[in-house]
């Protein structure tokens, strides 16, 4: 019974960490994930669960022990971050996601073990802006919260990426404060986008609350939580989810309509839109830089590549340590997609959950692809192996 009630303890503390620890707490981010996972080390001491002899373990172990060591030669840096960030935090992330997954088995724990993670980085993404007080010369950056480190604006926009699924999820709930609260975070994410001129956002926002109702229309039963509005004595409307769904949507792109009617010429002169529609893709320095490594991908093999950023995670396997972390990380996307099908797929589990599942992984795979985390973002770097 003691034994129990220690390991209790040791996961409770492992999760204050973790929560912590994806806010970045202090600016202590790294040394209290340390802490997380000694306490993660301690419950699987304790119980034996955490460890499975999984594909995922072998192919995020190799991967992280491959691209520690080509780093580490490569690199002048300390040598205590570079076993943390690049040895520690993938497997870690990993094990302290598999012990949550594992110790609850209930279906709202899937929910709850995304926003564990979610809602914590997004509060620091707040904390960003509540500091923020415009841009100082031609570079777009912002100040961290806690460190006054200086972030270039795409990057300090990631805090927002996953909480962009919640504006569709928040159609489908009844309880009128979880609705409440999914709308603020999202209008958060849209302030965020507007006042930093970041296209992330807004582009991430149209593909994956396009891809919620793709998939949600596609589901065959749509004759449960049958609503019936009185209109007179005479008239009542029948409405089931589905059309409340599409009247909600219509309500929201009505009102949309109305605030750029009513704003037009202050949203046509904004920063954001004269990037989003103004910009020339043929001069744009992401695609500049996807080519100009994929270009010298033969040169070198094994990273090291002579250019400070990549702008995409995986092409940052490329630049930073070479073709065998980038296949290995390729290899590891693969499976995490494969899981988020199953779960989708998994008609006992609640339809809202794994529609939360797909889209807001689908959210951070896209925000991978236009932002170079294993560096740039190294919390939610650790966070995808956390999901994974």
């Amino acid at each position: 019974m003691g034994q129990i009630k220690v390991s209790d303890v040791a996961r409770k503390l492992m999760l204050i960490c973790f929560v912590l620890f994806s806010i970045d707490f202090l600016g202590l981010g790294w040394y209290i994930f340390a802490l997380a996972v000694f306490f993660a080390f301690v419950y699987i001491a304790l119980t034996g669960k955490g460890v499975a002899n999984t594909a995922h373990l072998w192919l995020i172990l190799l991967l992280a022990i491959a691209n520690f060591i080509i780093i580490s030669i490569h690199s002048n840096g300390s040598i205590i971050i570079q076993i943390i960030k690049y040895l520690g935090a993938p497997v870690c992330g990993f094990l302290i996601g598999k012990i949550l997954v594992i110790s609850s088995k209930k279906d709202t724990s899937i929910m709850k073990f995304y926003m564990l993670a979610v809602v914590p980085y997004f509060l620091h993404g707040v904390l960003n802006l509540l500091v923020f007080k415009g841009f100082s010369g031609f570079e777009r950056e912002i100040a961290d919260f806690w460190t006054s480190e200086l972030w270039k604006a795409t990057l300090a926009c990631t805090y927002f990426a996953m909480t962009i699924p919640l504006i569709f999820l928040a159609l489908l709930k009844n309880k009128w404060y979880i609705k409440f609260f999914y709308i603020l975070l999202f209008a958060v994410s849209l302030y965020a986008s507007m006042v930093t001129a970041t296209r992330t956002i807004i582009i991430i926002a149209a593909l994956v609350v396009g891809l919620e109702a793709i998939l949600y229309f596609r589901e065959k039963n749509y004759d449960s939580d049958i609503v019936k509005l009185k209109m007179s004595r005479r008239t009542s409307i029948i409405l089931n989810e589905k059309n409340r769904v599409i009247l909600l949507m219509i309500g929201i792109v009505l009102v949309a309509f109305a605030y750029f009617a009513q704003n037009s010429e202050e949203l046509i002169s904004s920063d954001l839109f004269k990037r989003l529609f103004n910009s020339d893709l043929s001069d744009e320095p992401r695609i500049r830089l996807f080519l100009n490594i994929i270009e010298n991908f033969w040169v070198y093999p094994f990273g090291n590549m002579p250019f400070f950023y990549s702008h995409n995670t995986w092409l940052d396997f490329l630049r930073r340590s070479g073709w065998i972390t980038f296949v290995l990380f390729t290899l590891i996307t693969i499976v995490a997609i494969r899981d988020i099908v199953l779960i989708y797929s998994n008609k006992l589990l609640n339809y809202q959950h794994r529609l939360a599942v797909v889209a807001m992984m689908a959210a951070l795979l896209l925000d991978m692809f236009v932002e170079p985390m294993m560096d740039g973002a190294a919390i939610l770097f650790c966070l995808f192996f956390y999901f994974v």
